[in-house]
């Protein structure tokens, strides 16, 4: 296998051989698997785990040899997050149920092995994302208790609830893609998700939503999390030009389950996602 590991936290022995009940919330993107594993109180992370192939895309094969952990096998509810590109915000006001195809329409086209996902952000904003067929039929087939979320609706929605500045930019990076929030009055604003080669290319696209957004490069804080292989590459540039906030999941009083050892600024969306099934 060419996958990349990295192994953030390990007190797997606390399960006591599938003894203790657990949850698993698992983020799926295209060339990387995070997973997280918590008692089923989410009062103790047992497992935190990081898997990636850089030289492409995840195989099923390889998905499937991570089933081979029984630590994960003994969850009682599996909780995934899908990184999908193709994905549109919908004020909830104007959204109907009846054909939801319609609003993709002169955005993404709608392939025959799509289907259509919809995960509410809150009262006013709901996220409607393509999930493949197959992807979906598979999770449901090898995990009994699975719940199904869109990993782009969980990291704009702890990004709505942790916005402090009045303007700011929240930026979540992958190996090859971002996330871009902006908000005005610590309202969001602005969307999107973006693929990346550079630190520049952000720093494009930044510039770009405020030139839009009639907003200055003084009147924004940038909040940076993720986990890029040039993610200090991008943050030495932004400083150069914005001022840079700092999150400290510990700090926000929102989490529901034990951050002590957890590097929520690498993986926020791991973070997003555990606070998104709580």
């Amino acid at each position: 296998m060419s996958l990349h590991e990295h192994l953030f936290i390990d007190d797997s022995y606390l399960a006591n051989n599938g003894q203790l009940p657990t949850i698993a919330y698992i983020s799926l993107g295209k060339n990387y698997i995070h997973y997280t594993i918590s008692s089923h109180d989410k009062s103790r992370l047992l497992f935190v785990k990081s898997l990636h192939n850089p030289n492409g895309n995840i195989a099923q094969d390889e998905f499937d040899h991570l089933l081979t952990d029984q630590l994960l096998r003994h969850c009682a509810t599996v909780n995934i997050a899908i990184d999908t590109q193709k994905q549109i915000l919908m004020p909830a006001k104007l959204l109907f149920d009846e054909n939801p195809a319609i609003y993709f329409e002169g955005i993404y086209d709608i392939e025959k092995d799509e289907e259509i996902g919809k995960q509410e952000i809150d009262a006013d904003i709901t996220e409607l994302y393509l999930l493949k067929k197959n992807t979906v039929a598979y999770l449901k087939n090898v995990f009994n208790e699975i719940k199904i979320y869109s990993q782009s609706a969980c990291i704009v929605k702890t990004q709505m609830q942790i916005q402090s500045a009045a303007s700011g930019i929240c930026i979540h990076t992958s190996h090859d893609t971002f996330h871009l929030s902006f908000f005005k009055n610590q309202q969001l604003h602005f969307y999107q998700s973006f693929d990346f080669k550079a630190a520049s290319d952000i720093l494009y696209c930044i510039l770009n939503v405020l030139q839009w957004q009639q907003a200055g490069m003084k009147d924004v804080k940038v909040l940076l999390t993720g986990f890029a292989t040039i993610q200090q590459e991008i943050a030495t540039l932004l400083s150069t030009y914005f001022e840079m906030s700092t999150f400290e999941s510990k700090s926000e009083g929102k989490q529901s389950f034990d951050t002590e050892h957890f590097p929520a600024h690498i993986l926020f969306h791991q973070y997003s996602l555990i606070l998104c099934a709580s």
